[in-house]
């Protein structure tokens, strides 16, 4: 994945980021923080493309996870610290009582890359400045009997961003992409 996300960013991104606003979906991930906001679109068939906004939360409040799909992700501003872990599923088949447990924790800062492509991995981040850019690139999704459970799930469908955010995060990467 992470030669997908390197392949996006050298080849694909500044042509993508070329297309007009309004051709890129969006979602506003709120269920649970770190609130993120999200504008992404399929780049080709096997990989979407994600842009994100994370905003700052605190250790605990961040959501533990796993990806339906592996990814890759590269931070483009800001910084966030990520523990990743793995579910403990105890003696039976079900989560004892969602415990994660948590392998490693790493400071990541601009100019930071990382992967993640087993289905048993889960991770949480928590930016540690204001708010951190970020891309991700996923593959296509794992076998429906591959993915782990989530320890939360939104009551209800995640909205889109207002077009305005949407805007403002476009704006910011195509900045971005020109200084670079």
């Amino acid at each position: 994945m992470l030669r997908a996300l390197q392949n996006i960013e050298i080849n694909d991104l500044s042509r993508l980021l070329r297309e007009p606003n309004d051709s890129w979906n969006t979602m506003d991930v709120d269920y649970h923080l770190p609130h993120v906001e999200r504008v992404w679109k399929q780049a080709n068939p096997s990989c979407r493309v994600m842009l994100h906004r994370i905003h700052a939360c605190d250790e605990d409040e961040a959501l533990w996870h796993a990806h339906p799909w592996p990814s890759a992700v590269s931070i483009v501003s800001g910084m966030y610290r990520q523990s990743v872990g793995y579910m403990d599923v105890g003696m039976g088949e079900e989560p004892s009582e969602g415990k994660v447990v948590t392998l490693c924790r790493t400071t990541l800062r601009q100019g930071s890359a990382y992967e993640m492509t087993s289905t048993k991995t889960w991770h949480r981040v928590y930016p540690i400045s204001r708010s951190c850019l970020t891309i991700m690139v996923t593959g296509l999704p794992y076998a429906k009997n591959l993915v782990q459970p989530s320890l939360v799930t939104p009551s209800e469908r995640q909205g889109p961003l207002s077009d305005k955010a949407r805007d403002d995060i476009l704006d910011e990467f195509k900045r971005r992409s020109c200084d670079v």
